[in-house]
């Protein structure tokens, strides 16, 4: 069974019941607006990622804030299946589009974080999204 068909997304409604520690502290890090859903992400019985994402029906995009895997579990498609889930969760709400601004979260300003920046950008970009013409390489999109 491919891990995307294996993956839950679980709204988060009580930080102290995620048991994985980097995740609750994403968890508990992570900005909420009034259309900001939370979800905590298992395979099967197990806590593998944390989603952040905005559900604009105002404006009928999904906004991607943060991907979020503990060390420790990446490379192993986690990342993707969350991605694919996101999608299914804007494409359910009908809408046409995702958005989203790639930065790695994690590190000091500086050569570093601009590197993993480029992986990120790299790898979202391996999934379909471009930057949109008008935001200067800060905004990617993707047509779900």
């Amino acid at each position: 069974m491919e891990l995307l068909d294996r993956v839950r997304l679980v709204p988060v409604t009580d930080p102290s019941t995620v048991s994985n520690i980097a995740i609750r502290e994403r968890v508990l890090g992570s900005s909420r607006g009034s259309l900001t859903k939370h979800f905590v992400v298992y395979d099967e019985s197990h806590e593998v990622a944390f989603l952040s994402v905005d559900l604009r029906t105002d404006i009928n995009l999904l906004v991607i804030y943060e991907i979020f895997v503990p060390l420790e579990l990446r490379g192993r498609g986690i990342g993707t299946s969350v991605l694919l889930a996101a999608e299914k969760l804007g494409r359910d709400h009908g809408f046409p589009l995702s958005t989203l601004i790639p930065k790695a979260l994690g590190y000091a300003p500086g050569d570093e974080r601009d590197r993993e920046t480029a992986r990120l950008v790299a790898w979202y970009e391996r999934h379909g999204y471009r930057a949109t013409e008008d935001s200067k390489l800060r905004e990617w999109q993707k047509e779900l």
